[in-house]
C-alpha cells in the first residue's frame, strides 16, 4: 500500500518520493479506522496520501501547499469525517494558511 501512496504523492506533485522515504506507521492505523466505510482502493489511496501529507508536515517535511489544497478538495470523505473516525484531531496544523488542515489524532502513530 505504501508504494501506491508514494505513487499518488508524486502524481499529484505533493512531494518527491525520495524525500518521503522510510516507514509510514500511520497507514495501518488509518486503514483500520476507514475499513467500515467500504471505500474502493482508489479512494483509500487518496485518503492515505492526504494523511501522509499531514504526517509529513507534523514531522517537518516539505509538502507543496497548492497541491495539498487540491488534494483536500478531492478527498472522498471530509476532514470532519476523518475527525469523527479519530484519524485527525480537532486541532489545526500550524503553518498552513491556504486551507484548514487538522493534525493527526494522537491515536495515529506518527513515528
Amino acid at each position: 500500500m505504501q508504494n501506491l501512496v508514494l505513487t499518488e504523492l508524486e502524481k499529484r506533485k505533493l512531494c518527491h518520493s525520495s524525500k518521503c522515504s522510510g516507514v509510514f506507521p500511520w497507514l495501518k492505523s488509518v486503514l483500520e479506522k476507514i475499513k467500515e466505510k467500504k471505500l474502493p482502493i482508489e479512494s483509500k489511496v487518496v485518503i492515505l496520501a492526504f494523511i501522509s501529507c499531514v504526517a509529513f508536515f507534523q514531522d517537518g517535511r516539505y509538502v507543496d501547499y497548492y497541491s495539498l489544497n487540491k488534494l483536500e478538495r478531492d478527498l472522498p470523505i471530509t476532514q470532519t469525517t476523518l475527525k469523527q473516525l479519530e484519524i485527525q484531531s480537532p486541532f489545526l496544523l500550524p503553518g498552513v494558511n491556504n486551507v484548514k488542515i487538522f493534525r493527526l489524532h494522537p491515536s495515529v502513530p506518527l513515528k
